[in-house]
């Protein structure tokens, strides 16, 4: 996927939205912040180009970890070390975001904090990274059909772009 590309959608989303528009990939068993643009009210989180979190909270690892090969996600959820419960919740909560689609979070990372992610895949179906936008519990709620709905419109075209430059 061409940076450039992913720069110029995150920009587009980021402006649509008015909220925080990121790119981030899986890093071991984190998920790493490739390129973030923010809107105009800023947003204090845990994601900003450069920063990871573990592979296992909030919208985005959760969208990178429910698309990752069997192997992988039973790798890094051995790394993990959650308990038998933890696991079994972590898990199922995978199958719903698989089913769904995308992954959807409220306060998972950072308090306060709503994220929706959409995965996103280079030509041969592999998952690449994934789209997140993220904003501010209190404003996400009211917005939260067109928030979702915008972050997938980005993510289709950048699914579309990586089938068709293959």
């Amino acid at each position: 996927m061409v940076k450039s590309r992913i720069r110029s959608q995150l920009q587009q989303l980021s402006n649509e939205t008015e909220e925080l528009a990121a790119y981030l990939v899986v890093s071991g068993n984190r998920a790493l912040c490739l390129e973030a643009i923010e809107g105009p009210q800023l947003l204090r989180c845990s994601y900003s180009a450069g920063r990871s979190q573990p592979l296992h909270r909030g919208a985005s690892a959760m969208a990178l970890l429910a698309n990752v090969t069997s192997d992988e996600q039973k790798d890094i959820i051995a790394d993990l070390a959650l308990d038998r419960e933890q696991s079994a919740a972590l898990e199922h909560e995978l199958r719903q975001v698989s089913a769904r689609g995308f992954a959807l979070s409220q306060g998972a990372v950072d308090s306060g904090v709503w994220g929706v992610s959409f995965p996103i895949f280079d030509a041969a179906g592999r998952l690449s990274g994934t789209l997140s936008t993220m904003a501010p519990s209190a404003r996400a709620i009211r917005n939260e059909k067109r928030l979702i709905a915008s972050t997938e419109a980005v993510a289709l075209i950048l699914n579309e772009s990586a089938k068709e430059n293959s």
